[in-house]
């Protein structure tokens, strides 16, 4: 078993899109833009934008995993998800991410994620989710740059 940890990092993308597109891309589009080879079963992503609702991988044989839950929400602006990572996941441990959309220059607009975890976790285990993350999220800067 790991020892308890805690790994926090953040990052920041361009978005060639105003915050308002942005944000129907990232909680509405999420299945057009994520791709299936940064999943854990092989299945499409989707977000339930209120609070309570799932960020979720459903299969085509009816299975799934559920993600994370939202907890904090600012429609338009701002999501915050909890969830856990189970043994399997890099787990037992527990997470956090955060997806702020600001405007920035000229009908564009800047992402900023920020991702939490605690548990029990191997030491790279913060620094591989982040740029799991990154590459998950690059996903949606191409899908707004089409």
């Amino acid at each position: 078993m790991n020892d308890f940890r805690e790994h926090a990092g953040s990052f920041e993308l361009d978005l060639d899109a105003d915050p308002q597109r942005a944000w129907v891309a990232l909680t509405q589009e999420m299945g057009d833009w994520w791709t299936a080879d940064m999943t854990a079963a092989g299945g499409r992503m989707a977000l339930e934008a209120q609070l309570g609702g799932r960020l979720f991988e459903t299969t085509s044989d009816g299975g799934g995993i559920l993600w994370a839950t939202v907890g904090v929400l600012v429609p338009g602006q701002k999501g915050e998800c909890f969830g856990e990572l189970s043994p399997a996941f890099g787990g037992p441990a527990r997470t956090w991410h955060s997806f702020e959309i600001t405007p920035s220059v000229a009908g564009r607009s800047t992402l900023t994620y920020h991702d939490h975890v605690w548990g029990s976790v191997d030491e790279g285990l913060g620094a591989t989710l982040l740029q799991g993350w990154k590459a998950i999220l690059g996903g949606l800067q191409r899908h707004l740059a089409t």
